[in-house]
């Protein structure tokens, strides 16, 4: 904790993939220590993520938006809309400019819910990975994509 802590500053990049062991609170307190840092990239892939993870993630992302490009949240199938909204949530406003859904089977809930969160995004949104969603409809497409419009 400490030397991550020290680290921080010229910190850019942060690996968390296949990390699925760790409980809310631990994400709470890994992205605590990480207030404050000047974070690029983010990579949650294969985290199997819930909604009370998310949660404990989205708390702490607000923190992390001024610096915050890239989000991978690659192959987390399971997190429901609910979870998807909240983790998504403190980043509009921020600089975020790459998002990766790639294989997260998103449904037309999930869609709607992570939709309504990329109008707040779309400023500085230049690349979206939606890939191997293989169960979006068009109206789940339409949902996800509404909040890019105008």
């Amino acid at each position: 904790g400490a030397k991550l802590a020290a680290s921080k500053t010229s910190l850019s990049t942060v690996t968390f993939r296949r990390n699925s062991h760790l409980s809310a609170n631990d994400w709470d307190v890994l992205l605590g220590v990480l207030d404050g840092a000047a974070l690029e990239i983010i990579d949650f892939s294969a985290c199997d993520l819930d909604e009370e993870k998310a949660a404990a993630i989205g708390a702490n992302l607000p923190a992390l938006k001024d610096s915050l490009r890239k989000l991978d949240l690659e192959g987390n199938r399971d997190l429901p809309a609910a979870g998807w909204s909240t983790m998504l949530h403190g980043l509009g406003g921020g600089v975020l400019e790459e998002i990766n859904f790639r294989g997260c089977s998103l449904d037309q809930a999930k869609a709607t819910a992570i939709g309504a969160k990329l109008a707040a995004l779309k400023k500085n949104l230049r690349k979206l990975d939606l890939a191997d969603n293989t169960s979006m409809t068009s109206s789940a497409w339409s949902a996800m994509l509404h909040g890019l419009g105008g």
